[in-house]
């Protein structure tokens, strides 16, 4: 990942923004304090990529669940028995934006999902 250093801000004769998409914009924009003395807008997108971070999470883990990484072509197994996934328990640490995805991901293939974050939240999962 480039980082948008003084060194970026300072050659940039035309830039107007530098937008990031996440949420602690200051480690990947070191330059945020000169593009701002320069009149660029800095700005970011929190949350912007949390449906597809729970996404990928949940494709890791049905792929890990199935254990279709040694099923593949790495893998040295051709045939494996696993449990359904109502059998299936999983565990999220936080309920944020990309927990709460996750857990309703999970849930919506019938697995048992339960959680903790720093405070319980209201939903039908459980909290430990």
């Amino acid at each position: 990942v480039e980082r948008v250093t003084d060194k970026v801000i300072n050659a940039a004769e035309s830039l107007k923004a530098v937008i990031f998409a996440g949420t602690s914009y200051k480690s990947f924009i070191p330059g945020w304090e000169r593009a701002t003395k320069k009149g660029i807008a800095v700005a970011c997108a929190p949350h912007a990529n949390a449906i597809a971070v729970a996404e990928w999470t949940f494709s890791a883990g049905i792929a890990m669940l199935r254990d279709l990484f040694g099923l593949g072509r790495g893998g040295g197994k051709t045939f494996n028995t696993v449990p359904g996934f109502p059998d299936a328990k999983v565990g999220i640490v936080g309920l944020g934006h990309v927990g709460t995805r996750l857990a309703e991901l999970f849930d919506s293939i019938g697995m048992q999902v339960s959680y903790w974050s720093q405070a319980e939240k209201q939903t039908t999962f459980h909290y430990f």
